[in-house]
């Protein structure tokens, strides 16, 4: 709205000059440079799927169904569900709905509720982290969003449009979390 534009650009580095480095290639004499706050601009470039050092392809994050380590509530003690008795013949590789494009509330279970503040509140701590361009706070925000989506027992989302829903957010949320960790 304001004009203003960042571009994500590789970039040869030569020898460090102390607080610097000698840029070998990848800008030209006139470019400024975001020194500042780059943790913010990534992370809108992420969520607006643009390009970023995260996802440098730009686009949605993930697609599919991979229950990312989440607890699946089988009763069998194993901690998951290989899913072989679900019928896959509907089942595409990718993907298409945009999930953040809800237009109605979806009833969940008030635990489903409860562990989904845990997963709201840990996230909300990462933004504030990427924000205030603190990757130390960043880094271990990311971690309790991982923890807290490991926390979120499956098995208290038996609608299956709720679970799909679910499905992809999380993987989203998981695999965007796992990258910031790391």
């Amino acid at each position: 709205s304001n004009g203003v534009n960042f571009v994500l650009r590789d970039v040869t580095l030569g020898p460090s000059l102390g607080n610097g480095f000698i840029v070998k290639e990848g800008l030209q004499e006139g470019d400024e440079i975001a020194v500042n706050g780059t943790f913010s601009i990534d992370a809108a470039a992420q969520l607006a799927g643009k390009p970023s050092m995260m996802n440098p392809e730009g686009g949605p994050a993930m697609t599919g169904h991979n229950h990312g380590g989440m607890k699946m509530g089988d009763d069998k003690g194993t901690g998951g569900s290989d899913h072989s008795d679900m019928d896959m013949g509907d089942v595409k590789q990718e993907s298409k709905t945009d999930h953040s494009d809800m237009d109605q509330r979806i009833a969940a279970t008030g635990i489903f509720q409860n562990q989904l503040k845990q997963v709201l509140s840990a996230y909300l701590e990462l933004k504030d982290a990427l924000v205030n361009d603190n990757a130390a706070k960043s880094n271990a925000a990311a971690k309790k969003v991982l923890s807290a989506l490991e926390h979120v027992d499956m098995k208290q989302l038996t609608d299956k449009k709720a679970h799909d829903h679910w499905m992809t957010i999380s993987k989203e949320i998981s695999n965007s979390a796992n990258s910031i960790s790391k």
